[in-house]
């Protein structure tokens, strides 16, 4: 009894550090986000001053704004797409592979690790409409060159698609980890019944990774709605107005112009937004897995 007492302390004295982390670095922004956005404070060298739902009113009838949330939704659907979609089509093709299996979880985990600065150089120089890679590579197959980030309506797409390259490799990682533990008797007993690759796929292999699936889109939607440093690195939300983001215009709002209480009121609906789909999200997919062939 005295060993594990013993045990069950050290468990809480391991886990204090995570609480005090969390606390101080998540909880407590979050609470004096939800102070400032009913005040008007233009920083440090100002006192807060109360007003209301003022700056919720502001940003409701501000038309940056507006677009900046239908971009942000544009964004997500695109991103979240391609990232989740093509990672489980290569995950597939990986399970079938025995050979340099390892050799390609980190050829494609690689942009993962990368940050988002190193990221926004590389695919900055890619569209380079000069000498970027992409014209390069137009130019020798006699196509017209693109204006890509340059572009206001190809802009939010090439952003999109970078933070797509960026978190393929995770996505992969986790889908190819998922889909190796299915048990083959479920396969084998498929293939007995003469059920083809393509329906295993669709009442095996996609039912049995439906909790990975949900996971993954939640993860990715998560970071497409809260998309920041690729916006900043590539266009810093232009040409114009074309790439703005919720995330980057409350980034605006509240460090480049001192609206602090305008900025965490916008901080506040980005999060309610989060919530709401998260939780949309893990009703649909709250589903009885079922086998069937």
């Amino acid at each position: 009894m005295g060993v594990k007492i013993s045990r069950e302390k050290w468990g809480y004295i391991f886990v204090i550090p995570g609480v005090l982390w969390y606390g101080l670095f998540m909880l407590y922004p979050m609470y004096y986000a939800i102070i400032l956005s009913a005040h008007r404070w233009m920083g440090i060298e100002t006192n807060p001053l109360f007003v209301g739902l003022d700056n919720f009113k502001e940003i409701f009838t501000d038309s940056l704004f507006y677009k900046s949330t239908v971009n942000t939704f544009y964004f997500t659907f695109i991103s979240v797409s391609l990232t989740t979609f093509t990672a489980l089509f290569i995950a597939i093709l990986l399970t079938k592979v025995i050979k340099l299996r390892a050799i390609y979880r980190t050829f494609y985990f690689l942009p993962s690790v990368a940050g988002v600065v190193a990221v926004g150089i590389i695919w900055t120089w890619c569209y380079q409409p000069t000498f970027g890679l992409f014209n390069r590579i137009l130019q020798v197959l006699h196509l017209p060159p693109s204006r890509w980030i340059m572009d206001p309506r190809l802009a939010l797409f090439c952003v999109a698609i970078t933070q797509a390259w960026m978190r393929l490799g995770f996505n992969v990682i986790v889908f190819l980890a998922g889909l190796l533990t299915i048990p083959e008797q479920f396969y084998d007993a498929a293939k007995v019944d003469g059920a083809s690759g393509f329906h295993q796929l669709i009442h095996i292999t996609l039912p049995l990774a439906r909790p990975i699936i949900t996971f993954l889109l939640i993860y990715n939607t998560i970071y497409g709605l809260t998309v920041f440093g690729e916006v900043y690195m590539l266009t810093e939300g232009g040409p114009g107005s074309a790439t703005y983001t919720v995330a980057y215009l409350m980034y605006e709002t509240a460090f480049r112009y001192s609206r602090m209480g305008k900025g965490s009121a916008m901080a506040l609906f980005l999060f309610v937004i989060i919530l709401v789909i998260t939780v949309i999200q893990m009703k649909f997919f709250e589903r009885r897995t079922q086998i069937e062939y």
